[in-house]
């Protein structure tokens, strides 16, 4: 009887540790699934995101692709500061397509002037105009619908006194004619 006892005791033991055995392993098994879900679960979640961000990215191209005519207009707008040839031969050739006289000059920039109420770097002209007032409008109008980005800031008109008939720069002017000063704000392109 003593070897049946034994014989259990031993088996009873051996059945405890395979029992405690296989509920630990159970367990550590169930947590590493638990973990491996928990991680899969996190993936996915990155993976949206990430197909989010890309779809996000594919629109902001195709966006940009639609906008970047208009931004190029847009940088075309701003005057060379360094260089405003294009600008001048702009209002020569409006001048002349109007029938008016014009005389350019240069007379500061937003580094020289103080004014920080704006945002983009600006040149001041004066533009010394002769010619009929229609023709006048007609200049005005064409500048304020160019392809620049401008500001009037001041316009004095008046009619010609006699100096200004028989100068010999300005041919072809009649006592109906004016002589307006036209002070502008051009915007340029940062350096």
């Amino acid at each position: 009887m003593e070897l049946k006892r034994q014989i259990t005791i031993i088996l009873s033991g051996s059945l405890l540790a395979v029992l405690v055995l296989t509920f630990i392993f159970v367990f550590f098994f169930l947590k590493g699934i638990r973990q491996a879900s928990a991680d899969l679960v996190n993936i996915k979640k990155e993976l949206v995101l990430f197909q989010a961000k890309l779809s996000g990215e594919e629109d902001l191209k195709e966006n940009y692709q639609k906008i970047e005519p208009d931004l190029e207009k847009i940088e075309n707008s701003f005057v060379n500061s360094e260089v405003p040839v294009d600008l001048i031969k702009f209002w020569e050739q409006t001048a002349m397509n109007s029938g008016v006289y014009i005389n350019i000059a240069p007379i500061s920039s937003s580094a020289d002037d103080k004014d920080k109420k704006y945002v983009w770097d600006y040149m001041n002209f004066r533009l010394n105009l002769f010619g009929s007032f229609s023709n006048l409008l007609r200049f005005l109008e064409r500048i304020e619908a160019g392809p620049y980005l401008i500001e009037i800031k001041d316009l004095s008109i008046q009619k010609l006194n006699d100096s200004d008939l028989v100068s010999k720069e300005y041919p072809g002017l009649s006592a109906n004619d004016i002589r307006a000063i036209l002070t502008l704000k051009v915007f340029t392109a940062s350096k």
